[in-house]
């Protein structure tokens, strides 16, 4: 409103008006749109969460045994199934450690992600995860070598990420190598020196 006077003093007001129903109606859309998304990441979460802990009892089974069909072959002297069934063991666990992943999404969306701490040795888990992509690397014709000393020792971090992250840049290194070379090389770096204290 904008007020209009004569040299009188006298005079009235332009008003202007403007119909924003249909601005309040798009907001309101909005705000059930976003009410139903988060409805819905929500309801994804608590699937993606139940449908890895279904599929972790049957791979957690399937890892333990091939565990002991591997003790009982080399208990009976079966050494030319040992490798098979090391085989079968290193792609359950390649298995659990997506499933384990796709819980971890949930969990990161949730704002829930924690990291299990402990020791292992790096040269067990890098011959895994080697292991686990050689049959994809076979089929396309690749190659893929380990460099790491078998006295490299161990190192402190959570175990899974550590084999899921090794296991994510193998596979897609195999995945766009054709009849080439993939090498994983692990080296220890010296620790910094200390800065001399005044």
């Amino acid at each position: 409103a904008s007020p209009l006077r004569d040299d009188a003093g006298e005079g009235g007001a332009v008003v202007a008006f403007s119909d924003i129903t249909a601005r309040k109606e798009i907001e309101q859309m909005l705000l059930a749109a976003k009410a139903d998304a988060e409805l819905a990441n929500v309801a994804k979460s608590h699937f993606l969460a139940n449908m890895s802990h279904e599929l972790r009892t049957p791979l957690n089974a399937v890892i333990l045994y091939s565990e002991l069909l591997q003790e009982e072959a080399e208990d009976t002297g079966q050494t030319n199934l040992v490798a098979d069934l090391l085989k079968i063991r290193s792609a359950g666990r390649h298995l659990l450690a997506l499933v384990n992943g796709v819980l971890d999404l949930s969990k990161i969306e949730a704002g829930k992600m924690e990291l299990h701490l402990e020791r292992f040795e790096v040269a067990a888990i890098a011959n895994e995860v080697v292991q686990a992509v050689m049959p994809a690397a076979r089929k396309r014709g690749t190659k893929v070598t380990l460099n790491c000393d078998a006295d490299i020792g161990s190192m402190s971090g959570d175990v899974t990420k550590v084999r899921q992250i090794l296991l994510n840049l193998l596979a897609n290194a195999c995945k766009f190598t054709d009849k080439g070379v993939v090498s994983l090389t692990i080296t220890r770096a010296p620790e910094p020196a200390m800065a001399d204290k005044p």
